[in-house]
């Protein structure tokens, strides 16, 4: 697959999910490259609750295929 929507991250603790957890910037740099700046990170908090976060957001000023003239 080459065309992604959104993405959920989430990640456990002893059982629980744990709210301490984003994606790190090699994985940021990897969505850059198939994803373009408006795309969705959901990222759990909770059983229950989420903030989604653009990938703008996450990783601002970065480096796309757009920047040597590519396309995604």
């Amino acid at each position: 697959e080459r065309v992604f929507d959104k993405i959920a991250i989430i990640s456990q603790k002893d059982g629980k999910i744990d709210n301490n957890v984003s994606p790190c910037g090699v994985c940021r740099q990897v969505m850059r490259e198939f994803c373009d700046e408006k795309f969705s990170i959901i990222i759990a908090t909770s059983d229950d609750t989420y903030n989604t976060y653009t990938l703008n957001e996450l990783l601002p000023y970065s480096f796309s295929v757009d920047n040597i003239g590519g396309k995604l």
